[in-house]
Parts: C-alpha cells; structure tokens; sequence
C-alpha cells in the first residue's frame, strides 16, 4: 500500500501488474450526516428528548433510543425514544423533529398512532 497526501491509498496485487486505487479517509463523505441526523438532532435525541421519555416511563418501563419499535409488528420504524412497557410494547413514542408540520412526520405519527403508540414530538429549530 502506497498512501498518498490526500488520503487515498494505492495497492499493487501479487503480481505487480493491477492497482486498486481507493479513498482511504476515515471521515466519510463530510456531506451527509447520515440516518441518525445532523449533530444538534442527535444532542436533542440523547439529551432532553431522552429525559422526557424518562420523565414519562413507570415504574417497570425501559427507556430505549434509537431501537426499533417493540411488540407491534408490521411497524418498521425506529423512533428517536420510546418507553417500552413491562409487557414488552412499546407505548409512548418521543421524536425529536425539524419539520413537525411535514409530510413524513405526519405519516409516522398517523402509523403509530394507529397501532395504539402515543407520540409526543419535540420540535427542533430549522438550520438556516
């Protein structure tokens, strides 16, 4: 393997005859910030999006975050947290989100909703 300033690593096979010319930067793309959001999405998620499903969990009831939805199959969804009952469903939803009047937003909520999960959402302030 040859690295080369930019971060991009040359490799020569057995043979010597064939390169395989790679980017080898372990920081991705830097454009996307991928399924688990943008940095301030994540702080609320982990932070006082968390609390407030703390602050809404039994006793008896876990906190999960970042987990697909348990006990209601069909739904494929993995909400920001949700309180997951002693019986194994989960039954209180809290998203943390950026566009709460939005298309998508709305159709997660309606589905939730309509498999008796209650969900609370936290808006987040727009990027400009």
């Amino acid at each position: 393997m040859l690295p080369i300033a930019d971060g991009t690593v040359v490799e020569q096979d057995v043979a010597g005859q064939a390169f395989l010319v790679h980017n080898a930067s372990n920081d991705g793309c830097g454009k996307r910030p991928g399924s688990l959001g943008r940095p301030d999405h994540k702080a609320d998620v982990h932070g006082p999006g968390k609390a407030q499903a703390e602050g809404l969990a039994k006793p008896g009831e876990t906190v999960l975050t970042e987990r697909p939805v348990q006990g209601h199959p069909g739904i494929n969804r993995r909400p920001d947290n949700q309180v997951v009952g002693p019986d194994g469903k989960t039954r209180v939803v809290v998203e943390s989100e950026r566009r709460p009047d939005g298309s998508y937003h709305k159709k997660r909520v309606d589905e939730l909703e309509g498999a008796g999960i209650e969900v609370q959402t936290r808006p987040i302030p727009p990027t400009p």
